[in-house]
């Protein structure tokens, strides 16, 4: 009887130490991101601050990635230093803002790797890992969740925010978690496009920036 409470006991154990993703259903992560990338831009030395959002959509049963966002804005290098958006999309109609995006679990940490490789006018990566623990994000049950997270932004040839850049260079990224609006939409069922274009959506954060234009096909 002893061997068999303790043998119970040992598998309660192994499985707290693993990541659960409950039964069913998606949850969301909504991240402030910040990034300076520093680099070339033809034959002229840039240092580009940036900053965003990072949507991601969970599925609850495995851990990986259903959908995503990368809000990046800023200022481009022309129209008097314009405030300017992209908005990337794992999943999207138009190709030119698609990004490929994974998650990557190993023992107590995770990476998000968002990358859009040779697929003119981006052509760039951004890679952040962080120690994931429980918590509470306003989903029906705990999830584990890296609240801060940081790593690299690669960029080898084109545009971030401006459609004449030809850039060329690395940075440093930070991605914190922004828990009370986690919360929010997870308490509440927010779909993506509220997350995104709702009234008390991502958008309306960004007033006074306009959409980055793509140079022409």
């Amino acid at each position: 009887m002893n061997r068999l409470l303790g043998l119970a006991v040992l598998l309660v154990v192994l499985y707290m130490c693993v990541p659960s993703y409950g039964t069913s259903g998606n949850y969301f992560l909504i991240y402030n991101v910040s990034c300076t990338m520093k680099g070339a831009n033809g034959e002229e030395a840039v240092s580009i601050p940036l900053k965003g959002y990072l949507v991601a959509d969970i599925n609850n049963n495995d851990g990986n990635i259903v959908d995503a966002n990368l809000i990046l804005y800023g200022k481009d290098n022309l129209d008097n230093n314009r405030k300017t958006y992209v908005q990337f999309n794992y999943l999207g109609s138009d190709p030119n803002l698609n990004v490929k995006m994974d998650i990557w679990w190993q023992g107590s940490f995770f990476a998000f790797d968002i990358w859009d490789y040779n697929d003119s006018p981006f052509d760039f990566e951004v890679y952040v890992f962080g120690k994931w623990t429980w918590k509470n994000i306003g989903y029906s049950s705990t999830e584990p969740v890296a609240s801060s997270l940081s790593g690299p932004i690669s960029v080898w040839d084109g545009m971030l925010l401006d459609p004449n850049d030809e850039l060329m260079g690395t940075g440093n990224t930070s991605v914190s978690l922004w828990l009370a609006e986690t919360k929010i939409v997870n308490a509440n069922n927010w779909t993506q496009d509220e997350i995104i274009n709702g009234t008390a959506g991502l958008m309306q954060k960004l007033n006074g920036y306009t959409q980055a234009t793509l140079p022409p096909p």
